[in-house]
């Protein structure tokens, strides 16, 4: 009798583990899909202990973009590289466009005390690489 209990708790256990885990899985693969727009997917909105973290995510993500100036040239100049396939033009064209559509938010950081921090060198950062681009100019590549 002791055997059975315990092969039904086992068995409750991992079912509840195999839940939560594909549940982890889905919500991970959500905030990844989730910084190509840096945007929580409407459906999103329905839990707000989910959004919140996917929002603190995406700010972690975008934090990059409120380091120094020194440091964000190299970003931007390792994001160049990373897109070395795509032409100058295009590249800068585009790129300009994506940095462009951050500036237009009412804020780029969801969380408060983030945005705080980073929001103000940040919004410089991208003004100043954006005016680089579309000189056709790459921080740190064209700089040297």
């Amino acid at each position: 009798m002791h055997s059975t209990a315990s092969t039904k708790s086992n068995t409750t256990t991992t079912t509840t583990t195999n839940t939560t885990a594909n549940e982890l899985v889905n919500r991970i693969e959500t905030y990844i899909i989730a910084t190509k727009t840096h945007s929580a997917p409407s459906n999103y909105n329905n839990n707000k202990h989910y959004k919140y973290y996917l929002h603190l995510f995406l700010d972690i993500d975008m934090s990059v973009l409120g380091k120094t100036s020194l440091a964000y040239d190299a970003y931007a100049y390792a994001i160049r590289q990373e897109y070395a396939f795509v032409p100058h033009d295009v590249y800068c064209t585009k790129r300009a466009d994506i940095l462009e559509s951050f500036l237009q938010r009412d804020y780029i950081f969801d969380n408060v005390v983030m945005r705080g921090v980073l929001e103000g060198q940040c919004r410089d950062n991208l003004k100043r690489e954006i005016g680089f681009l579309r000189k056709g100019v790459i921080p740190c590549m064209d700089m040297k």
